[in-house]
């Protein structure tokens, strides 16, 4: 049973699992600026054992209370990241749902503005998906001055037992050896660097800064690392569901002109590359467990189940893009429009696939480097699709100066009905769980 429901678990996408986990699985934790707070009982669980851990052995307050603050910063950080995300999409005429704190980060789920020009909603999506990952912009430099603040507030405690001899041996006063505030926390914002500068010591070998301040100017430089690496990692890491990989799909077809189905097969391999290289280092963490050598835990667990369910919804767009069914992911809406080109002609796509493609025609040499340029870097080739676009406008006018005011005004109608469906069956498609389940409860007792 408990292996169906792993099994179920990774067989969901990201937003399914969430979805589900929201509803089912979480604690109403409180509501901040009119957004719900949900925690999942995963992550609740996972923090817990995280803190038993670290009494093995016996108690030990330093690593308890660091352990204890790295949660805490954690879930504050990726709080500020989620409400950078709701906030824009209020400010584009959405509204935040409810945000959920789980063991793979955080979600939120909120709505957007109904608009049916998909170039719109396409600079809307990239605004929400950028505005999360430019919270830590903020939180870091918040996070460096907090940390100045609690070396001014220690360093005038911070002074030599015995001055002369300290001023023999060449120590000097204050808490940390640097010269400059840049100095002194600039360390923390290289992840690989081991922190920020060594406390000073007495003659003796022992520190001057005492437990205490060393525990909050260690806990500031947690924080200020946390952002940078979180930052990067949603920035540079394209793996689904991480903000990268949202922002290469958007900003690939907003930016560049890239045509959706191109996006989702560069996003579809970007992320099987980053989910592959996700499962080689925890099964090299798990061979190291294995060995005795230390290694494996929780944390690599969960590294690993959101490699795999990455690679699970990366099949499943690849699937949709095969089936002409990508306008029924979130990423892809704008694979289906209210009118699609075919051999020079504007026409109206009334069915629920996604736009055709004109067929590849055979090139010349010069015009084959161009595409694989382009297939490279996309940005390269988008000029032809701008041309193409502009001439089909031309063509449609054209054709629309050859029909007689009756079939003009019949093929309006006609189009105006169709759009008026269109903007029917988007409002239902962007309707949440929670409208959709008050509708039906509705329905049933009309129908009672």
């Amino acid at each position: 049973k408990l292996f169906w429901r792993v099994a179920c678990v990774m067989n969901l996408g990201f937003g399914d699992q969430g979805n589900q986990q929201s509803q089912q699985f979480a604690w109403h934790a409180c509501t901040i600026c009119r957004a719900p707070i949900k925690v999942s009982y995963f992550l609740i669980g996972y923090n817990l054992y995280a803190l038993i851990q670290t009494l093995n052995g016996g108690w030990h307050a330093w690593n308890f209370f660091t352990t204890l603050a790295q949660q805490v910063i954690l879930v504050v950080t990726v709080l500020g990241h989620e409400f950078g995300h709701g906030t824009m999409a209020r400010r584009v005429g959405g509204e935040i749902s409810h945000i959920l704190l789980w063991p793979f980060g955080g979600i939120c789920f909120s709505s957007r503005p109904r608009d049916l020009d998909n170039r719109q909603m396409l600079k809307n999506d990239l605004k929400i998906v950028a505005a999360g990952p430019t919270t830590h912009f903020a939180m870091a430099p918040l996070w460096m001055a907090v940390a100045l603040v609690v070396k001014a507030v220690q360093d005038p405690f911070c002074k030599q037992p015995e001055p002369k001899l300290a001023h023999f041996y060449g120590l000097e006063d204050g808490c940390f050896d640097c010269s400059s505030a840049w100095e002194c926390v600039s360390g923390f914002l290289n992840p690989l660097a081991g922190g920020g500068p060594p406390p000073n010591g007495n003659v003796y070998g022992q520190p001057l800064i005492s437990e205490v301040g060393y525990f909050f100017w260690s806990t500031c430089g947690i924080a200020i690392s946390m952002n940078v690496m979180l930052f990067l990692f949603n920035v540079f890491f394209p793996m689904y569901p991480a903000d990268g990989c949202k922002l290469l799909a958007i900003g690939l077809m907003y930016c560049c002109g890239v045509r959706p189905r191109r996006a989702a097969l560069i996003l579809v391999v970007a992320s099987v590359v980053c989910a592959g290289i996700i499962i080689l280092y925890c099964l090299f963490q798990l061979r190291g467990a294995m060995g005795g050598g230390g290694g494996g835990g929780w944390m690599v667990g969960v590294m690993g189940m959101m490699a795999v369910m990455s690679l699970t919804e990366s099949y499943r767009i690849w699937d949709l893009r095969k089936k002409r069914l990508l306008n029924t992911h979130p990423y892809f809406f704008a694979a289906r429009s209210w009118n699609a080109t075919r051999g020079g002609v504007t026409t109206v796509n009334s069915s629920d696939l996604d736009d055709e493609v004109e067929p590849t025609q055979q090139c010349a040499l010069g015009e084959a480097a161009a595409t694989c340029m382009g297939a490279v870097c996309p940005c390269l080739g988008s000029s032809s699709r701008r041309t193409q676009d502009v001439e089909s406008a031309v063509t449609e006018q054209a054709i629309e100066l050859t029909l007689s005011p009756e079939e003009i005004e019949l093929r309006r109608q006609h189009r105006a009905a169709f759009l008026n469906r269109a903007e029917a069956q988007l409002q239902y498609n962007r309707m949440s769980v929670r409208e959709l389940e008050e509708e039906r409860l509705v329905s049933r007792a009309s129908c009672e």
